[in-house]
């Protein structure tokens, strides 16, 4: 079968066994599980402040399906962004040289509202100015052209181990939705699977049967061509980790 929203590995079920999702649902909108993990409802958020085109546009495509990425390109437009944001931000790229001044500045100002947000920073040298405040403020940074990409994945790790589990699920099965065509009700029932809700609790919890339930898991496993309902929530507990 066709699997072309991910790259990522598929894992079969092994069937008999008691461990990992179990055949469920859950309200993909308001998931009392999305409080119980202590964090937010919607879908991670990225701020990258970047003046080069090209270079935005690589980190938006690797940040991306990870969460919603904000592309900015001057200290100003950083400054307005944070300014205008009442929902907290999961996570900082910052370019050193801006055209209208230090992306470091910008970092600053986040301190004040998100100090303990993973942020990197991103340098075109080694000037121990930029490479000292970047420290400073809790940033890992980065040298642009360098060949190792360690900086960046110590980074996301750090994102994903900060975010709850259910708001990086959400976010991912947004995309299950454009590519296989499922429907709310389907998503649902998805995301319940990756964080092990019963079908029995999500028909209860909806005030619907049973029946509707497993008809809406038949569906969902057309579209997507797995095999089982554990098979399609192990796939996208896949795309969330790094």
């Amino acid at each position: 079968m066709n699997h072309g929203v991910s790259s990522q590995p598929r894992s079969r079920a092994t069937g008999g066994g008691t461990s990992g999702p179990q055949e469920a649902s859950t309200c993909l909108v308001a998931s009392d599980r999305g409080e119980a993990d202590g964090g937010r409802l919607g879908p991670p958020r990225f701020l990258v402040i970047e003046d080069n085109p090209g270079v935005a546009r690589a980190l938006a495509i690797w940040i991306r399906p990870y969460g919603d990425v904000v592309a900015v390109g001057t200290v100003r437009e950083g400054l307005r962004v944070l300014d205008q944001g009442a929902e907290p931000w999961s996570g900082f790229i910052v370019d050193v040289g801006l055209p209208d001044g230090l992306g470091i500045d910008v970092l600053r100002r986040a301190r004040t509202r998100y100090p303990g947000t993973p942020a990197l920073v991103l340098t075109g040298s080694i000037e121990p100015t930029h490479i000292n405040a970047a420290c400073s403020l809790g940033a890992l940074y980065m040298i642009k052209g360098e060949i190792t990409l360690q900086p960046a994945c110590e980074f996301l790790r750090f994102v994903l181990s900060a975010l709850p589990l259910s708001g990086r699920l959400q976010h991912a099965a947004r995309r299950w939705g454009t590519g296989y065509g499922l429907t709310m009700a389907e998503l649902d029932v998805l995301v319940g699977a990756a964080l092990g809700e019963s079908r029995e609790t999500v028909a209860e919890r909806r005030g619907s049967a049973l029946g509707t339930v497993k008809t809406q898991i038949a569906s969902l496993l057309r579209k997507t061509g797995d095999s089982s309902l554990h098979e399609a929530a192990t796939r996208l507990l896949h795309e969330v980790q790094l």
